[in-house]
C-alpha cells in the first residue's frame, strides 16, 4: 500500500514536470509575436488588449454641404499709389518749348524750300535786266523786268508769312528774314513807282497812232517821269546796299545782282533822260513857234 502511494506521486511530478516543460516551450515560441504585438500597439494600449481602430476620413466631396471651389485666377489689382506724385514744371516747360521750335523750323524748312527757288529766279531775271539795260535792249530789258517783279512778288508773299514774322525775332537767322523783306521792299517800290510809269509814258511817246500834239505831251510827261524814277531809283538801290547782310550765300547774290541791274537801268534812265528832255524841249518850241504863226 505504501508502496503504490509512493509510485502514484511519483508519476504525478513526472507528469507536472512534462507539463512545466511544455509551457516553457509555448512560452518561448509566442513571445516574439507577443512582443510585436506589443510593439505595434499605440502607446498607451494596456498589453493583452487590442487597439482601437482609427478612423477612416470621409471624402470632401460627400460632405454635407460641401461646395466645389473655382480653380483660382490670378488678376492684377491696381494697388492705389500712396506716394505723392511729384511734378516738374520745369522739364514741362521745356518740352513745350522743344515741340514748338520743330513745328516751327518745319514750317520754315518748308516754306524756305519756295524761297530759295524764287531767289533764284530773282538772281536769273536781275542778271537779264542788267544785260539788256547795258546794251539798250528795252524790249529784252521790259522782259526780265516783268520777270524780276514776279518773282519779288512771290517773295514777297512768302516772307509775309507768320512763321517769317516770329523768325525775324530770333537772333543770328532773323537778319536773314530782315534782308530779304528788305529787297523786297525797295525793288517793289522801284518796279512800281520808277519804271512802270516811265515804260507807260513812252509806250505813249511812240504810239505809231498819236498826234503831234500827243507826242510832244507825251514827250514832256516822259521827262518828268524820268526825272521822278531817277530819284526813286536812287532810294531803292541805296536801301538794297545796305540791307543787313545775310547768311545765305543765295541772298547775298541777289543782293549784289540787284544793285549792280539797278545801276545799269540807272544808267540809261540818265541816256534817255537826256534824250527827251532836249526832244521835248525842242518840240515845244517848235509847237510855240507853229502856233504863233498860226501854223498849229
Amino acid at each position: 500500500m505504501a508502496e503504490t502511494q509512493h509510485v502514484s506521486k511519483h508519476m504525478k511530478k513526472a507528469a507536472a514536470k512534462e507539463d512545466a516543460a511544455e509551457d516553457d516551450t509555448d512560452k518561448t515560441q509566442v513571445a516574439p509575436a507577443g512582443k510585436a504585438a506589443r510593439s505595434a500597439a499605440p502607446q498607451g494600449t494596456a498589453p493583452g488588449t487590442t487597439a482601437p481602430h482609427a478612423p477612416v476620413a470621409e471624402p470632401l466631396n460627400h460632405a454635407v454641404g460641401y461646395k466645389p471651389i473655382s480653380p483660382y485666377e490670378p488678376r492684377q489689382v491696381n494697388v492705389p499709389d500712396s506716394r505723392r506724385k511729384k511734378h516738374h514744371p520745369i522739364r514741362n516747360i521745356f518740352l513745350l518749348l522743344l515741340v514748338a521750335v520743330l513745328v516751327l523750323a518745319g514750317f520754315a524748312a518748308e516754306s524756305m524750300i519756295r524761297i530759295s527757288k524764287t531767289v533764284g529766279s530773282a538772281e536769273a531775271s536781275a542778271t537779264q535786266l542788267e544785260t539788256a539795260a547795258s546794251a539798250g535792249d528795252l524790249t529784252g530789258a521790259r522782259s526780265a523786268l516783268s520777270s524780276l517783279a514776279s518773282d519779288m512778288d512771290e517773295l514777297s508773299s512768302e516772307s509775309d508769312e507768320w512763321i517769317w514774322s516770329l523768325v525775324e525775332k530770333v537772333p543770328y537767322i532773323g537778319t536773314d528774314v530782315t534782308s530779304a523783306k528788305t529787297m523786297v521792299s525797295a525793288m517793289e517800290k522801284v518796279n512800281t513807282q520808277a519804271l512802270q510809269p516811265v515804260l507807260a509814258e513812252y509806250d505813249k511817246a511812240t504810239a505809231t497812232d498819236a498826234t503831234a500834239e500827243d507826242r510832244i505831251q507825251a514827250a514832256s510827261d516822259l521827262a518828268a517821269s524820268l526825272e521822278s524814277a531817277q530819284t526813286i531809283l536812287e532810294e531803292g538801290r541805296s536801301e538794297i546796299a545796305s540791307a543787313p547782310s545775310s547768311h545765305i550765300d543765295a541772298l547775298r547774290d541777289l543782293q549784289t545782282k540787284l544793285e549792280s541791274s539797278l545801276s545799269a537801268v540807272d544808267s540809261n534812265l540818265q541816256t534817255l533822260n537826256s534824250a527827251v528832255s532836249a526832244a521835248s524841249d525842242a518840240a515845244s518850241l517848235l509847237a510855240s513857234a507853229l502856233s504863233a504863226a498860226g501854223l498849229s
